[in-house]
């Protein structure tokens, strides 16, 4: 899950320099900002495997018609076109394993991932109200029918829909950072600080949910609980630069400037060491 990754920026008008921003989708999606390879990388291969080798001809010369792909070998493709950023190909391969076997949940959840990702939110609603619509149902169907929901600003909708998914799990973190999220937006600090810190007592090595804690103390002008907050992501400030930044940002409205100096001066430093890292490291958040 270490890519982009999925990830949900919001910008509270009372705090128009602060983001909150939390990745919950990584498990299908890769790195963040890379772009697709070229259409000629990948649709020679993009429908069959063990490419190269010529297929045996019939006695009267016609090549016989390939075996289909089963349902996993398809759903195995589209995951490793996913890990390539090729979600065009990816979508047709999720389809293909769906008319196989059109009650793979695991899939349907993909597709919705993959659609939020490309902001078809009334697209991802469809997958993910089909995937509710199976036996047994799972969280995670309501997990994703409320992000689709919340996308399309229906958020009263999608906290229900969040509500349902934690009586199906109740340690179900994504549906608290979510429901976190919702209420920040709503302007309800309080509730959005319960629904985080219930998230982070659950997941506490996810950097963005110490973020979004962070953030949420800010918005409550508790500028001490921020920095504690922003700290707790410190093993993670080196891939997540964000942290820092709003560390930064925390320090300078609690008024200890030396130490907001400090830290910045830090992170020029480490700047190089950042850069070099992401070319030779890749991951999803």
């Amino acid at each position: 899950m270490r890519r982009p990754p999925i990830t949900v920026v919001m910008n509270s008008r009372r705090h128009p320099a602060w983001y909150l921003a939390i990745a919950l989708t990584g498990v299908v999606c890769g790195c963040a900002g890379q772009a697709p390879p070229p259409r000629s990388h990948h649709d020679a291969t993009a429908g069959r495997i063990g490419v190269g080798a010529e297929s045996p001809k019939s006695e009267n010369g016609f090549s016989p018609v390939p075996p289909l792909l089963t349902a996993d070998e398809y759903e195995h493709l589209a995951d490793r076109s996913v890990a390539g950023r090729n979600l065009t190909v990816a979508m047709a391969q999720y389809e293909k394993a769906l008319r196989l076997d059109p009650g793979r949940a695991r899939v349907r959840e993909k597709r919705g991932i993959l659609f939020l990702e490309r902001g078809l939110a009334e697209d991802a609603l469809l997958e993910f109200r089909a995937m509710a619509d199976q036996t047994p149902i799972s969280a995670a169907a309501f997990d994703g029918e409320g992000r689709a929901l919340a996308s399309l600003g229906r958020l009263e909708d999608a906290q229900k829909a969040f509500r349902r998914a934690l009586t199906l799990n109740p340690q179900d973190w994504r549906a608290y950072a979510w429901l976190g999220i919702v209420a920040y937006v709503q302007e309800r600090y309080p509730d959005a600080l319960a629904a985080f810190q219930t998230a982070y007592s659950i997941k506490p090595e996810h950097p963005a949910l110490a973020n979004n804690l962070g953030q949420t103390y800010v918005a409550l002008r508790r500028y001490d609980d921020a920095i504690a907050s922003f700290r707790l992501g410190d093993p993670y400030a080196q891939d997540h630069p964000r942290l820092t930044k709003n560390l930064i940002g925390a320090l300078t409205l609690a008024g200890q400037h030396d130490a907001a100096e400090q830290v910045r001066r830090h992170q020029d430093h480490d700047v190089p060491t950042k850069a070099q890292h992401s070319q030779n490291t890749r991951f999803s958040e």
